[in-house]
């Protein structure tokens, strides 16, 4: 009966006899009998099992069992307690008990189920506890910043990790906006980078079910998208955070260990996910409305100072840079036939330090780089993307290339936002923002500015067509003004060409007439480029001669690729201008043209079309009656021109500063591009080069021509005005000039240079265009010709006389020299003193700053420093002894004597001063006036110093002549007294 029992028992029954050491002490228990319920709980077998030692069969068998079986065994004492076998996986209750002293039974119940209830019900209640606390917490706080730092703090009670981090939604992408435990050695940090959730399947998965995900082998798993951040994971969890069904976002947890997250960690994240999401949409909602509060905000007040902008620029730039607040840029696009021409780009200073490419304005870009948002934008609708089309940037210009590539690269890091500007349902541009932070509520944000910024638009330009309206009335008062007044058809031209650049807000213009001939346009006024043109052309050429034959308006949208731009300006035209060309009519008939461009991608309008047209027969008949008073005034001017020559003839001393004159005058008055005045030397009967002006060469200065050769030649024999209007069909007659070629001219006129009926040389005239002088032109010629004949024949009288006087000069001169050699061989004791001293005199003179003009007079004076000892008797001035003081009284007068003997020679009136005043003492005690310091003329200073120190170091009938040494020191000590102390100064340096 016990042993069916025993074979029936549900529990596990093992019976056990205890192993004793020599001292009793329990060491080892041996298996003595086993029950099949064992065999099935275990999975051993009796056989294996009876008869065995426990420590044969568990090597590492702790003490502590055999310890607490023993006691049983050898003390009758029950012991009752759980274990959990980690080799079954199951946890049992154990009781053992002594049925026989030595001897121990193990009674095992399984009650794995029951633990399990147990751990699931704590693992319930740790969960709602740790739900609870995060509830708590998450809901005390609506800072978008404490709410995610929370929950990365909080969730680790609920599953374990070794990272974690929060997604959240933008657009088609997920931005993580916090995260923890990625920053340690060999692990980067994946916070605010954001991921395409097209391109991650795990996240397309989590968006479409709304379930977690579990991945218990990253290396395995499917849909797992390696990254380098990331690489250490090898088991994921993932959850969604939901809200009102709608996935806003998912919360990450990462281990480093494969394996580590299992079903029911997903079951729990979810469960976290969930209680998070409420308190995360919360401060989502909070901060996005405070954050559209703000932008609100600044935008209505941007908004405000933009509708006070009058220039579309200004309006442009000061939107961009509102809305590059929303995200990293901001830029704004015009619409022009070509494409979207970039205006301006905004970025924040962080992103502007990140990219070193600055977009320009108008780079355009074709409309196939927005695809399909084209149609949405067209129809007035705001626009939101992940990116832009890309653009075969090999088809765009090198800039624009750079522009698009750019743009793509921007966009692709965030979301792009775009708003059309609309005028009258017509798209004119686009507002875009890129930005990584970007949702639908700032697409609302933008487009109401992109309203708000149309409306501005269409202010300034209401407002400039306004200004625009008064500048032109403004401009026809002006020119009505400046076409009554009685002026040049220059000055008019120049003042209505000014005024209507003005008005038409353009920098190039010309205007252009016909000449007398009528078979040329002749430039009368011109700005900017077309400086560069030529001044003369015919007017049947280009676009002129075509508003010339047809008398109407015409416009060309590029200068430089227009059939009809003339060949003769077209190097010179700039590339992308366009502009128009009107006639300047004299009531029906053209009488000019006037022409005004402006840069690409500007064409004048209509409007300034008409306003131009206007001008231009305001101006018609003002121009008309200018050219009658300019024929007057040109008359008068050529008047005043031949006043001005002879005025330069009577008070010119040099033949070629007059010549130069003369010639600036007839090449003005003629309107001649170059002339040379060739002057006839008889003795050789040749004709000589005397002055020229208007050359790019040495042509014709080294001419020397014998009369009756070439055409000043012949022009000189035969004393008769030479013209030559075509110089390329003419026989040559300026083959005496080998650099005459390369001065390009085509007409050439020698005229005959005769005063008082003697021959004085030829005036050569030379223009680089072709003429045909009349009779007016010829008269004026010769009137200019016969001027230079009498400057030349006034020059030639100049130069004798001037020879004249320098022989008189040098006669003067030579009679002071003789008298000076006379008093010196009078008194032979000073034999030598007057050359000397006057020698030293001009030296210190030169030192001192005195002008070469005063030298000669100084020299003058020196020369005849002592000739009125020519007054003293020769038993005075020849006396060996010293003097008496009557006899001094007689010497001292020698000054006064050379006063009475010069002054009245004017030619030597400057040179008294030495003669008469060379013993006046800088102390005021000399003679003959007791003159003092600076009353003394500085010639006189100058020469009492040289002439002390000569005498001094000359021998006397009274004593011998001084050392060096001691006149030094005479004159230093003199300094102040006798003489002025800087002449002492300067002449001690001197010597």
């Amino acid at each position: 009966m016990l042993e069916q029992l025993f074979q029936e028992l549900d529990s596990g029954f093992v019976l056990h006899e205890i192993i004793c050491d020599t001292q009793g002490m329990p060491i080892d228990y041996r298996f003595l009998q086993i029950n099949p319920a064992y065999e099935r709980m275990t999975g051993l077998r009796a056989d294996d099992l009876v008869g065995k030692t426990a420590r044969a069969l568990l090597p590492n068998l702790e003490l502590f069992w055999i310890e607490t079986y023993g006691r049983v065994a050898l003390t009758g004492e029950s012991a009752h307690f759980e274990n959990y076998s980690a080799a079954t996986g199951r946890h049992y209750q154990i009781t053992a008990f002594c049925p026989k002293h030595g001897q121990f039974a193990v009674l095992f119940q399984d009650i794995t189920a029951r633990k399990q209830v147990e751990h699931a019900e704590r693992e319930q209640r740790q969960l709602a506890e740790a739900l609870r606390d995060t509830a708590a917490l998450l809901n005390s706080t609506l800072n978008l910043e404490q709410v995610i730092e929370r929950i990365l703090a909080h969730v680790g009670r609920v599953v374990p990790h070794d990272a974690a981090n929060v997604m959240l939604i933008e657009g088609t992408r997920a931005r993580v906006v916090g995260s923890r435990g990625y920053g340690e050695p060999n692990r980067m940090s994946i916070r605010d980078m954001t991921f395409q959730i097209q391109a991650f399947p795990n996240m397309q998965q989590m968006l479409k079910t709304g379930t977690p995900l579990l991945l218990r082998d990253t290396q395995s798993a499917r849909g797992w998208i390696p990254i380098p951040e990331t690489a250490w994971i090898r088991s994921y969890v993932a959850a969604p955070i939901r809200v009102r069904g709608e996935t806003i976002g998912f919360l990450n947890l990462d281990s480093a260990t494969t394996d580590f997250f299992d079903d029911a960690a997903s079951e729990r994240l979810l469960a976290f996910a969930d209680q998070a999401a409420i308190a995360l949409e919360n401060a989502r909602l909070l901060n996005e409305t405070r954050r559209r509060a703000i932008q609100l905000e600044s935008l209505n007040r941007a908004a405000a100072e933009i509708q006070a902008l009058r220039e579309p620029a200004e309006i442009f730039r000061a939107a961009c840079d509102e809305l590059r607040a929303l995200g990293s840029f901001a830029q704004v696009y015009e619409r022009t036939p070509e494409g979207l021409a970039h205006v301006h780009t905004s970025a924040h200073s962080t992103a502007r330090a990140e990219f070193a490419f600055v977009p320009k304005p108008n780079m355009v870009l074709p409309f196939r780089w927005l695809g399909d948002a084209l149609t949405q934008l067209e129809a007035g609708k705001s626009v939101m993307r992940d990116s832009l089309a890309p653009v075969a940037t090999e088809q765009l210009a090198p800039e624009a290339a750079l522009l698009a590539e750019w743009v793509l690269e921007q966009a692709a890091r965030g979301a792009v936002l775009m708003a059309p500007l609309m005028r009258q349902n017509t798209m004119t541009g686009i507002l875009m923002v890129i930005g990584n932070n970007l949702n639908r509520s700032d697409l609302d944000t933008v487009a109401l500015f992109a309203r708000q910024v149309s409306a501005a638009l269409e202010n300034a330009r209401l407002w400039q067509e306004t200004q625009q309206r008064l500048q032109e009335l403004d401009a026809l008062n002006r020119i009505s003004t400046v076409v009554r007044q009685a002026m040049t058809q220059a000055e008019i031209s120049a003042r209505v060409l000014d005024e209507t650049l003005r008005a038409l807000n353009a920098r190039d213009g010309q205007i252009a007439f016909l000449a007398a001939n009528r078979r040329d346009l002749i430039v009368q006024a011109s700005r900017g480029w077309f400086t560069r043109t030529p001044r003369r052309a015919p007017a049947n050429d280009g676009i002129a001669g075509q508003v010339m034959q047809t008398n109407l308006p015409y416009l060309t949208r590029d200068f430089m690729t227009d059939p009809l731009t003339s060949e003769l300006a077209r190097d010179q035209v700039p590339h992308a201008v366009s502009g128009a060309l009107v006639p300047v009519r004299n009531v029906h008939e053209p009488i000019g043209v006037f022409a005004i461009s402006v840069p690409h991608p500007r064409v004048l309008d209509a409007n300034e079309v008409a306003l131009l047209t206007t001008i231009a027969e305001i101006a018609g008949n003002a121009f008309a009656r200018a050219a009658s008073l300019a024929q007057t005034e040109q008359r008068m001017q050529q008047l005043a021109a031949l006043r001005a020559i002879d005025t330069a003839i009577s008070a010119g001393t040099d033949l070629r500063v007059t010549l130069d004159i003369l010639l600036t005058h007839a090449l003005a008055q003629l309107n001649m591009d170059a002339g040379t005045v060739l002057q006839y030397e008889p003795a050789s009967q040749t004709l000589l080069f005397s002055a020229a002006r208007g050359f790019r060469t040495s042509a014709l200065q080294h001419t020397q021509l014998a009369l009756g050769k070439g055409y000043a030649g012949a022009c000189a024999l035969e004393r008769r005005v030479i013209v030559v209007p075509d110089l390329d069909h003419a026989i040559d007659g300026l083959g005496h000039a080998p650099l005459l070629p390369y001065e390009d001219f085509k007409s050439y006129v020698a005229i005959p240079l005769i005063a008082k009926g003697v021959l004085q040389g030829v005036l050569e005239l030379f223009s680089r265009t072709l003429i045909q002088p009349d009779g007016e032109w010829i008269d004026l010629a010769g009137a200019i010709a016969a001027q230079a004949a009498l400057t030349m024949d006034n020059a030639a009288l100049v130069n004798h006389l001037e020879r004249t006087n320098q022989d008189l000069k040098l006669a003067y001169d030579s009679t002071i020299e003789g008298w000076s050699r006379a008093l010196d061989m009078r008194d032979h004791e000073t034999e030598g003193h007057t050359q000397r001293v006057t020698e030293l005199t001009l030296r210190l003179a030169r030192a001192l700053g005195v002008s070469e003009a005063d030298l000669i007079h100084i020299k003058r004076g020196a020369l005849l420093h002592d000739i009125g000892k020519m007054g003293i008797p020769d038993r005075i001035l020849l006396k060996p002894d010293k003097l008496e003081p009557d006899e001094w009284r007689v010497m001292r007068r020698h000054p006064q004597f050379a006063y009475e003997m010069l002054a009245p020679i004017p030619y030597l009136n400057r040179s008294l001063e030495i003669p008469y005043c060379h013993h006046e003492r800088w102390d005021g005690s000399g003679y003959p006036r007791g003159l003092k310091g600076e009353e003394i003329p500085f010639a006189a200073r100058i020469f009492a110093v040289v002439d002390t120190w000569d005498a001094l170091r000359s021998n006397r009938p009274y004593r011998t002549a001084w050392m060096e040494i001691q006149v030094r020191a005479y004159l230093q000590d003199q300094a102040g007294k006798a003489f002025d102390p800087r002449v002492v100064q300067a002449f001690l340096q001197l010597l």
